[in-house]
């Protein structure tokens, strides 16, 4: 009786004659058996000598562990936890650490409410056996499969109260279990309505590293969470968190700090609660001093996201962090070179910003970088930052296209890539089209076959409306070009379907050089070539109008083949494929294929009248519309330029109708001719400003369609292309506007509004 007490002392250990026996058992049986089923035993002598054994069994190894449970021993030293004597439930627990590494321990011992017992057994105020169970659990956290039986367990209010242990080994691993459970968003709110983020925080000053660390690590899992990001705003948490990074010898939790913070700036308030502490100075130290790639990256993400607000945007701008920015794209690291493409994104929605990127050759770098990349994410960032740079800016866009970047763009669209890395490169490609040299490179590109497959796979109403916008930009500012629509002969339907459906636009209703206006004609007036107007007397009718832009007399590699073709442009009176006009035009051989048979409009070459001036306008637009921001921007410089050109803006009701006659009067007698280039206009009313945007909109790839009235009234309808909502919704795919080239050049008319229908109509 004295021996079987003394046995049952909280720290005796077994008799050396027991141990000996046991070990020689094991050594001459080489069976694990016997130990098995002495744990199940209701002698202690018995028990303690089972489990001394088969605890250095499992010190042993690996193989040795997988043997113990292939013959059984989970069950019953699982059973030992809620054993009546704690020495024997510790000795059960500790075994369980090393059992518990192994796969099949795990699913045993999940299947026998091992999670359950093991809760339940952290109640037992005993340190040991709480640093024990704790690190069981963390195993069984580390697998995704049984996380949540922890968690409707009640497990997260458990392991709460661990989180105050004296215990260092037991806060550690109560952390990094929350750490695993936290991937669950009901295990954050479970902590958090119970309090759980002020004993975090409090976590953040133990002597621990290790600690720290892991409380960092799941506060960052918790920033996610709204209502925690609150708490952490009204509790002084942000404070807390930017004391730590004002710290240098806390270097080594700056990453961690810096990751709660960029969870935390999804919030304004907090954003803006950054400002008024002067984070952005602590954040910019990271971006410039700093060694360690993750520290400088995860600076640059949060200064993206406080980027997307005009103000902080402004602050930016003044300490200057385009040159920064600007460097870092030559950084060693790709994650440091994302982040920064990220940060220019946002910054070049800044006009300033913009120029200041522009003049650091940041464009040329960003092309540069586009052509060698291979990182996904770094190839994200780089065409979403190309995409706002060159949105108005023609001077980005040539960049592009003179350093080689409009081809890994087109390969981009060809690949299989995610839909925002698809959005900012068709953006980025529609930007493109507005050059010309730009429009021709992308077909040799092989752009037009993609965005082909692009319409023809689109099947779905979610889909179509997801890429549709894109698309148009695209199909406008690249393939709205009457070389390319006469040569897709098989798939012209498409285009005339897309452009009447979406643009309300036909193919043919673009102006190019030999294009000629002749005004109305008289009821029976047969329509004559160009050279017919040409060979005329002078007299006293309207003078036709040539559209050529080239400075040459005549067009280079050139077939003559005198037939004409028609052009269908809007009428009030008639419908609007009705034809109007009738044009020719040339085609370049190295780039247009020859028309198909049947073919609506038949290219041809004639010898056009040089018009430098015209040619000059071009010019001056394209630097001109580099300054806009939008494409509404565009549109009403070019009606100021137009108006400029035309003689200024005119009082309503002022006739102009004699000095324009006598200006184009005289205009015929010094040519000699009732042809007239358009450039030689500089006095002009509706009709031959509308045909002058027309024309100007058209070598811009801008949206727009001619409109005739009568009484010699024209004017021009625009398209101002919308967008997408932060959640991809497509807002107003268009929005059409009557354009003042008049007498408010640049107003935009809405075409049901009173002041569009004086403007119209006499």
């Amino acid at each position: 009786m004295a021996d079987k007490k003394r046995k049952g002392k909280k720290d005796e250990i077994p008799q050396p004659s027991t141990i000996e026996v046991t070990e020689k058992v094991l050594i001459e049986s080489n069976n694990n058996t016997t130990f098995i089923l002495m744990l199940q035993s209701k002698e202690e002598n018995v028990l303690y000598t089972a489990c001394d054994a088969i605890l250095k069994v499992a010190k042993k190894g690996d193989r040795s562990k997988e043997e113990l449970v292939s013959l059984g021993a989970v069950p019953p030293v699982l059973q030992l936890f809620s054993h009546a004597i704690l020495d024997i439930q510790r000795y059960a627990a500790m075994t369980m650490t090393y059992l518990i590494s192994v796969d099949s321990a795990i699913k045993q011992f999940v299947q026998l409410d091992g999670i359950s017992l093991t809760l339940k057994a952290l109640a037992i105020e005993d340190l040991s056996m709480q640093e024990f169970l704790t690190a069981i659990l963390v195993y069984v956290a580390g697998h995704s499969d049984y996380r949540n039986e922890i968690i409707v367990n009640n497990g997260v209010a458990v392991l709460l109260k661990k989180l105050d242990s004296s215990n260092s080994d037991v806060q550690k691993n109560s952390v990094e279990i929350l750490k695993c459970l936290f991937e669950n968003p009901e295990a954050v709110n479970q902590f958090c309505e119970a309090g759980g983020l002020r004993i975090l925080f409090s976590l953040l000053s133990s002597q621990f590293p290790v600690i720290q660390v892991l409380a960092l690590n799941v506060l960052q899992k918790c920033a996610k969470n709204e209502s925690c990001r609150k708490w952490i705003l009204l509790k002084d948490g942000v404070d807390q968190l930017m004391e730590i990074l004002y710290n240098d010898e806390f270097s080594d939790l700056h990453a961690s700090t810096l990751g709660i913070l960029l969870e935390c700036a999804s919030s304004p308030d907090i954003v803006v609660y950054l400002q008024k502490v002067s984070a952005i100075n602590n954040f910019l130290s990271f971006v410039e001093g700093t060694e360690d790639n993750e520290t400088k990256q995860l600076s640059l993400s949060i200064l993206a996201k406080m980027a997307q607000t005009n103000e902080f945007r402004d602050l930016l701008h003044c300490d200057g962090i385009e040159k920064n920015l600007h460097q870092l794209l030559n950084h060693h690291s790709q994650s440091v070179q994302t982040a920064a493409a990220e940060v220019i994104t946002e910054m070049a929605a800044s006009h300033s910003s913009k120029e200041s990127f522009l003049n650091l050759g940041t464009v040329n770098q960003l092309s540069t970088l586009l052509q060698t990349s291979s990182d996904v994410h770094l190839l994200q960032a780089l065409i979403s930052s190309l995409s706002v740079l060159t949105t108005g800016s023609l001077k980005s866009c040539r960049i592009i296209f003179e350093t080689g970047g409009l081809k890994p763009l087109v390969e981009v669209i060809k690949t299989d890539v995610c839909d925002e890395i698809l959005e900012s490169s068709l953006t980025c490609l529609r930007n493109l089209g507005i050059y010309y040299l730009a429009r021709e490179k992308a077909v040799e590109c092989g752009v037009v076959p993609v965005l082909l497959k692009f319409l023809n796979c689109i099947s779905s109403v979610k889909n179509f409306l997801l890429f549709q916008h894109y698309l148009v930009y695209c199909l406008h500012g690249i393939l709205l070009l009457f070389s390319i629509f006469v040569g897709l002969s098989s798939q012209q339907h498409l285009f005339q379907w897309l452009l009447k459906s979406l643009l309300k636009m036909e193919p043919s209703d673009s102006t190019y050089d030999g294009f000629y206006d002749t005004g109305a004609m008289r009821l029976g007036e047969m329509f004559g070539t160009l050279e017919d107007y040409r060979s005329r007397p002078v007299d006293a009718r309207r003078p036709v109008l040539i559209v050529n832009t080239t400075i040459f007399p005549s067009l280079p590699c050139c077939t003559s083949t005198n037939s004409e073709a028609s052009v269908s442009l809007s009428s009030e009176q008639d419908t609007k494929d009705s034809p109007q006009m009738k044009t020719k035009t040339s085609q370049l051989q190295k780039n247009v294929p020859s028309s198909p048979p049947g073919s609506v409009m038949d290219p041809t070459v004639t010898d056009l009248p040089s018009d430098p001036r015209l040619h000059t306008f071009v010019h001056q637009v394209e630097t001109l519309l580099d300054s806009a921001s939008d494409m509404k921007s565009q549109l009403q410089l070019l009606a100021q330029f137009v108006s400029d050109k035309m003689g200024g803006a005119v009082q309503v009701g002022q006739d102009l109708a004699l000095g324009v006659e006598l200006h184009l009067n005289e205009l015929k007698n010094n040519l000699q001719c009732n042809a007239l280039p358009l450039g030689y206009l500089k006095k002009g009313s509706f009709s031959h400003r509308a045909l002058l945007f027309k024309v100007l909109a058209d070598k811009v790839l801008l949206p727009c369609s001619l409109v005739r009235g009568t009484y010699g009234r024209a004017w021009n309808e625009i398209l101002v292309l919308g967008g997408f909502l932060q959640d991809e919704r497509p807002y107003t795919l268009s929005e059409r506007y009557i354009v003042d080239v008049m007498h408010i050049p640049g107003r935009l008319l809405h075409p049901d509004s009173t002041e569009a229908a004086e403007y119209m109509h006499i």
